[in-house]
This record gives C-alpha cells, sequence and structure tokens, in this order.
C-alpha cells in the first residue's frame, strides 16, 4: 500500500522541483530560448527560413517525430484504463491493490481536468506567446487564435498528467526513471516539430508536476482516511 506523504516532505519534494526548474530556466534564458530550440527543429536552423516555409512536415524524420507527437497519447490512456479495470478487478478482493489503482486512475483525472485542462488553457490564451512558427514574435493576449498558444505545451501537461500519479503512487526508482524519459523524449518532439519552444515544455512539465504532487497528496490522504487497511 501506498505510504501518505507528510506535509512536510510534500513541501520539500515541491522545493525540490521549483528549484530545478529555476536553475534550468536560467540556463535556458542566459543561453537564449530561441537559439537553444531552432537547433532542435529538424527542417530550419533559422527563424525567418521557418517562417518562409510554414510548419516543417517535409523531412523524411518528420512523418515518424509527427506519429509519436501525436500518437503516444494511446499509450498512456491505455495504461490508465489498465489502472482503472484493475481497480474494479480488485476492489472486493485486495483492498491495498484496489486503493493503490484507484489512486492513480482519479488522480489522473483530475489532473487532466485541472492542469492539462483549466491550468493550461488559461495560461495559453491569457499569455499569447506565438508559436515559432508565426511571422512576427509578439505576443497577442486573449487570443483564440493557436498560433498564439505557445505557452504552455499542451501536449506536454496532458503527458504527465497521466505519468505524474504513476510516478507518485508506484515509487520504484526504475518505473520513475523509466517513466521520466518516456515522458520526456515525447513531449520534445513538440520542440522538434518547431511547435514550442523549450521553456514552453519545461513550464509545462513544472507545473504538472507541482498540481501533480498536491491533487495525489490530496487523494491519497482523503482515501486513506475512507479505507483504513489494518
Amino acid at each position: 500500500m501506498t505510504k501518505e506523504i507528510t506535509k512536510k516532505k510534500l513541501a520539500a519534494l515541491l522545493s525540490v522541483f521549483t528549484v530545478i526548474y529555476i536553475i534550468l530556466q536560467i540556463i535556458i534564458c542566459i543561453g537564449n530560448d530561441t537559439d537553444l530550440s531552432r537547433h532542435f527543429w529538424i527542417e530550419h536552423k533559422n527563424v525567418q527560413e521557418l517562417i518562409n516555409t510554414g510548419l516543417p512536415e517535409k523531412s523524411e524524420f518528420t512523418s515518424i517525430i509527427k506519429f509519436i507527437s501525436d500518437q503516444h497519447f494511446w499509450i498512456l490512456r491505455a495504461g490508465v484504463i489498465l489502472t482503472i479495470f484493475l481497480a474494479c478487478y480488485y476492489k472486493n478482493k485486495n483492498k491495498e491493490y484496489y486503493i493503490l489503482f484507484s489512486n492513480i486512475a482519479i488522480s489522473a483525472v483530475l489532473l487532466l481536468i485541472i492542469s492539462s485542462g483549466l491550468i493550461t488553457w488559461i495560461l495559453k490564451i491569457s499569455t499569447g506567446k506565438p508559436r515559432p512558427y508565426t511571422d512576427f514574435f509578439q505576443y497577442v493576449h486573449f487570443s483564440l487564435s493557436t498560433r498564439y498558444h505557445s505557452f504552455p505545451s499542451g501536449h506536454t501537461t496532458e503527458t504527465f498528467s497521466y505519468i505524474v500519479p504513476f510516478i507518485y503512487f508506484v515509487r520504484k526508482p526504475y518505473f520513475i526513471i523509466i517513466s521520466l524519459l518516456y515522458g520526456v523524449s515525447t513531449v520534445f518532439t513538440r520542440v522538434i516539430l518547431s511547435h514550442h519552444y523549450i521553456t514552453d515544455v519545461l513550464f509545462a512539465i513544472y507545473i504538472t508536476f507541482i498540481a501533480g504532487y498536491i491533487i495525489c497528496f490530496i487523494v491519497n490522504k482523503k482515501r486513506l482516511e475512507r479505507h483504513t487497511i489494518p
């Protein structure tokens, strides 16, 4: 059974996430986010070429990367569906497993609604950051055009909305490493395809971890109070 994280430990973990995020942001901003990001754009090595040609969709690798970028969600969704199935399966057979799998499923759904949905879209619309392929770099606040929804990355918040609950409740080092490598490698396709800058993805990971750990903490605490195991 997943042991409950204390409030002090939760605060410490969130502080660590924040420190790591700030350090990475400083490094990236000092190096110039645009210059760093363009090294990963597979079709275009400079901003003007990217603007003139539009979205990079003609490389022999682009279709593969685009497939990974768009379709990897099905693997994650299958994982959540599997946890729901396992929660139902163990409901009357093993209370410990039932709580574990149901905690993951509930937390993932809540995180999708709050982080990937509400927080992400409020920030996208209010910030109005242009994507790399726009014809001029000027923020257009409260625009409904996806051309100005670069910050933060919605693909990233959705991806980590599935991953964070698994990391929080499973807590196995090898599982955490594999999950993070999978998550970072797949969401980085959004930078490679020039839909986002590196900071867009980095901030999305950060806010999803912060929101995710808080949600998982609350879900675990409330459900442990309801289902006490001797």
